[in-house]
């Protein structure tokens, strides 16, 4: 197990004498040993949408009525965070999505941006693609990178040179949104609002094909998607009552998603990470609620944090959770064991 510098050491000891955070909030059964999450920093700006890769963080947020940015920033002591660098660009942007030394940026109209990140301190465009009608949000594997169409289409590019992006496929146009995409191998998942999950056959990327879906009963809205052993994990709102799930569904056979597992929560659902068991949930007014996932029929519900505005993102850093807040923007937490208090995540 890590820590991250010394304020650990002295966190879980206060901890264990009993002391507590006035920001942090959890909740736990009665007799049942108690998780925690604590603050321990933030990056007080707009936050929309988060990436993190090797210690930085890459934060999309809003500037004014005009104009978008993204923000990177050093989180290696969250703690102390500290500003690197800032792109702005016109207002839509979306998310990004982060490999090596290359970030794209889901820029809504605006359409695929490439930025070269070799140095965090000046994020600079190198490429862009507008062979899409609106960029919801991307994802990388290998040279290929998939948007999200806000039409409800896939799109495949190659980005093999980052000047130069090359539109080589993209999925049938249905009749639905796309909010998000996931890939795993030859498998692309769209987060396809009230039609659901969307399944796309990969494997030959100038011709993506449909291969399954999964439609949600009733008046749910599915908003983001991600990933872990043969499991999607889908965080959805309802349309109706304002509240959201966390869905568990099975996708060892693509051609049809089965739902497994479920825990709602309060408010709507817009985005979802997985690690070591552990499903981390962005429930707007709600913030940010933890399940264990570790029996995908029951996951359980082990503690929530509440922001001072509206949860929209989650990702997760060596040893932190990194929570986006339109209003509180961006909370670097701490996800703590019972009895010890130590870091659950690393």
């Amino acid at each position: 197990m890590r820590f991250l510098g010394n304020y650990s050491l002295i966190l879980s000891w206060l901890l264990l004498c009993g002391w507590s955070l006035p920001l942090a909030i959890s909740q736990a059964q009665a007799g049942a040993p108690q998780f925690r999450i604590v603050w321990v920093g933030e990056i007080a700006e707009h936050a929309r949408h988060v990436a993190v890769q090797d210690g930085l963080a890459y934060v999309v947020g809003k500037v004014d009525s005009s104009q978008d940015q993204l923000l990177i920033a050093d989180i290696s002591d969250p703690a102390a965070p500290n500003l690197l660098g800032v792109f702005r660009t016109v207002k839509e942007l979306r998310s990004v999505a982060v490999s090596g030394e290359l970030a794209m940026l889901a820029n809504g109209y605006q359409g695929l941006l490439v930025l070269d990140i070799s140095d965090p301190t000046h994020p600079m465009e190198v490429g862009r693609s507008q062979a899409m009608s609106y960029a919801a949000d991307v994802a990388i594997q290998g040279p290929l990178v998939f948007v999200a169409d806000g039409d409800g289409s896939l799109r495949i590019f190659d980005a093999s040179d980052p000047s130069r992006l090359k539109a080589i496929g993209v999925s049938a146009i249905e009749d639905y949104e796309a909010h998000a995409v996931a890939v795993s191998g030859s498998l692309a998942f769209l987060a396809s609002g009230g039609r659901g999950l969307r399944v796309i056959d990969v494997s030959e990327p100038t011709s993506p094909r449909s291969m399954g879906f999964y439609d949600l009963p009733g008046p749910y809205r599915v908003l983001d998607i991600t990933l872990g052993n043969g499991i999607a994990y889908v965080a959805d709102e309802n349309i109706l009552d304002l509240s959201g799930n966390l869905r568990i569904l099975d996708i060892s056979r693509p051609q049809a998603p089965l739902e497994i597992g479920a825990h709602t929560v309060p408010t709507p659902a817009l985005g979802v990470t997985f690690q070591d068991g552990y499903a981390f949930l962005a429930h707007t007014a709600g913030g940010l609620s933890i399940f264990d996932v570790t029996d995908s029929r029951n996951p359980q519900w082990k503690a929530s944090y509440r922001t001072s505005g509206r949860a929209t993102d989650v990702a997760l850093g060596d040893g932190v959770v990194v929570l986006a807040d339109e209003t509180g923007g961006l909370q670097l937490l701490h996800f703590l064991r019972p009895y010890l208090f130590l870091p659950i995540i690393h």
